[in-house]
Parts: structure tokens; sequence; C-alpha cells
């Protein structure tokens, strides 16, 4: 059993307008699955709960 407690979960739900061309979905979804891109936006979650002190003890878990 784990001793840690889930006190809440985001969601980010990322989204493209209808009509695009088929080229730059494939894009936009080569972009997400980049692992620079994916790394850039672990480094931004964790910039910003560090900027919080009382969150000093959380565990951010990132996860796809």
């Amino acid at each position: 059993m784990s001793k840690d407690i889930i006190i809440d979960e985001f969601h980010v739900t990322i989204t493209a307008p209808r009509g695009l061309p088929q080229a730059r979905y494939d894009t936009i979804r080569h972009t997400l699955d980049d692992k620079q891109f994916q790394g850039d936006l672990r480094r931004s979650i964790r910039a910003v709960f560090r900027k919080h002190p009382p969150l000093v003890n959380a565990k951010v878990k990132i996860s796809r």
C-alpha cells in the first residue's frame, strides 16, 4: 500500500482547430511526442512548484 495520498490531479488537453492541413496536425503531434518538448514541460512544471514553499514536501509525477 502506498504511503502517499493523492491530493489533486491536473490534466492538460491540447486541441487544434478543425480544417488544418493534415501536415499541420502531424507537426503538432510530432512536437508533443518530442523528448525535448516533454523535458521542457517537466522542467517548467517543477519550476512552478519550487516557487511555492507550501509545496516543498509535495511530490510531482508527470505522466502521459
